[in-house]
């Protein structure tokens, strides 16, 4: 199981390296402090879920009622599918619980990957001087896919 310590190193790391081109540094820092800080409490709203690799934490994302949270795939495992399977159970899970849409905000960066799963932009939104993407996607019947050895897990955080 990951631990919570695990998770914000993974989201702490990817922030740096993956988003340092599209935002300044103060709002990944606010990012990071919303999120790193108080896993365990959003634990207790949110279902997180991380992709391991042996031991190691590769990826992660969330889910809190109609909306994706903190999806992070480790910066030397960006590309392989480990996102797109985050995202497939994030999915499944919320078409179990009756969910109909969903809603998430992307990063600058993230847009073409969650562009090519099937999420359309709805509008820009602005965070002080950042800019993100607001994306939905209509959830319809879940199709197989094949492991690709990423196992994706529940997080006990």
């Amino acid at each position: 199981m990951a631990d919570a310590t695990g998770v914000s190193d993974l989201i702490s790391t990817t922030l740096r390296i993956s988003n340092v081109r599209d935002y300044p540094g103060d709002f990944l820092s606010k990012v990071e402090a919303s999120l790193t800080p108080q896993l365990r409490e959003l634990a207790k709203e949110r279902v997180i879920l991380v992709a391991m690799e042996g031991d190691a934490i590769i990826g992660t994302a969330s889910l809190g009622r109609d909306q994706v949270h903190a999806v992070f795939v480790h910066p030397a495992r960006q590309g392989r599918g480990i996102g797109t399977r985050l995202m497939e159970a994030v999915e499944s899970e919320a078409r179990a619980r009756g969910e109909r849409e969903l809603i998430l905000y992307a990063s600058l960066s993230a847009v073409p990957f969650y562009e090519a799963n099937g999420w359309r932009t709805v509008r820009e939104h602005r965070d002080g001087g950042a800019r993100l993407v607001v994306m939905t996607k209509a959830l319809g019947e879940q199709r197989a896919r094949p492991d690709n050895g990423a196992g994706i897990a529940d997080a006990a955080v």
